[in-house]
């Protein structure tokens, strides 16, 4: 698996680690933004949880239809069922989802906004690049998706 493509930017897994990296980087240098609440972690762990298993019925969901989960490679199916009827991107919600965990365990409000840079991230070097590869696979049916299911959620 290629970790960089010329024309596109790293693979997902680079970037949420990128972003893990900048979230520990703020919970550590702004230590003065750090909250104390009882029950943060759990909802941290909760959330990591549930993306976690949404990250797997995604996969599962690509696996069934027999059609590839690797950026940038063609694809040779349009999965729109089960959790794609909701949003575009599950794969990428589900990352986005473990970043806003893993900033409620940092216990540090910099730390969780850091999670919101994937989003922008993600849109940029990735998403822009597969809607135009699946616009060019998929032509009508692709817009007509598009048209009714969200980017995100």
């Amino acid at each position: 698996m290629k970790l960089m493509s010329k024309k596109k930017g790293p693979t997902p897994p680079l970037i949420l680690l990128f972003v893990v990296i900048i979230q520990l980087l703020a919970s550590n240098y702004l230590s003065f933004l750090a909250i104390d609440i009882f029950f943060i972690h759990w909802i941290g762990y909760t959330i990591i949880s549930s993306s976690l298993f949404m990250l797997v019925i995604s996969i599962m969901e690509f696996r069934k239809l027999k059609t590839t989960v690797i950026v940038f490679k063609k694809s040779t199916f349009l999965v729109t069922t089960k959790l794609y009827s909701l949003t575009r991107n599950p794969m990428y919600v589900s990352m986005f989802f473990t970043l806003l965990g893993l900033g409620l365990l940092n216990n540090n409000i910099g730390s969780i906004i850091t999670a919101f840079l994937f989003i922008p991230l993600m849109n940029h070097r990735i998403i822009f690049h597969e809607e135009s590869m699946l616009v060019n696979e998929f032509q009508n049916e692709y817009n007509l998706y598009k048209s009714k299911v969200k980017r995100w959620i």
